[in-house]
């Protein structure tokens, strides 16, 4: 059996947030040993937030949920971020699950920190026959259900308060750029 393009891409995305949901509780594990940070802002607990947003390529709406990983390894400013994600447009939901490492680094003689990273996400699609058009519309107007792996790139901005920006570009089928907010619920140090 021969695996079409998008069947690999699908596998190895698969393959990697499998190896990532493993890999998360020893590296929390090994950042709590680690943890040398007492600089505000830097986090030592594992934090959740809820985000939503806008997609600039078409219109959609953008919610979710996500969880940011204290330091990861002897690096203080590393961290892992697993996401649900939401999309939703006329006649079309995509549910997805995203998979980021981001970098924070504090913006000197201010409270807010910048962060970038990027990581790969797993959509799964749903087009109803009469809204066929942003998100995945398979076999013409008829709607239908489809999988798409994707990786993508995230650059923004975050406060201790835990509110927090970010521009995401994602590579999916048809997702394009998103622009979101959100507020992160449990901050703070351990």
């Amino acid at each position: 059996m021969r695996l079409t393009f998008r069947q690999k891409g699908l596998s190895l995305a698969a393959a990697f947030a499998a190896a990532s949901l493993f890999a998360a509780p020893a590296l929390a594990q090994a950042a709590q040993a680690t943890q040398v940070s007492t600089e505000d802002g830097i986090p030592t607990k594992w934090m959740s937030a809820i985000r939503g947003g806008i997609g600039i390529n078409q219109t959609e709406g953008v919610v979710g949920w996500l969880w940011q990983s204290p330091a990861m390894g002897p690096s203080k400013y590393l961290r892992f971020r697993p996401a649900v994600t939401g999309a939703f447009s006329s006649g079309q939901f995509a549910v997805g699950m995203n998979l980021d490492v981001v970098a924070e680094a504090k913006i000197p003689g201010s409270s807010w920190s910048l962060i970038f990273g990027g990581g790969v996400s797993i959509f799964l699609n749903h087009a109803s026959g009469a809204g066929c058009g942003t998100i995945t519309c398979v076999g013409g107007g008829g709607g239908g259900n489809t999988a798409v792996g994707s990786h993508e790139i995230v650059i923004g901005f975050q406060n201790p308060s835990g509110l927090f920006g970010e521009i995401r570009g994602v590579s999916a089928l048809n997702h394009g750029t998103e622009i979101l907010v959100g507020y992160f619920f449990n901050k703070g140090k351990k």
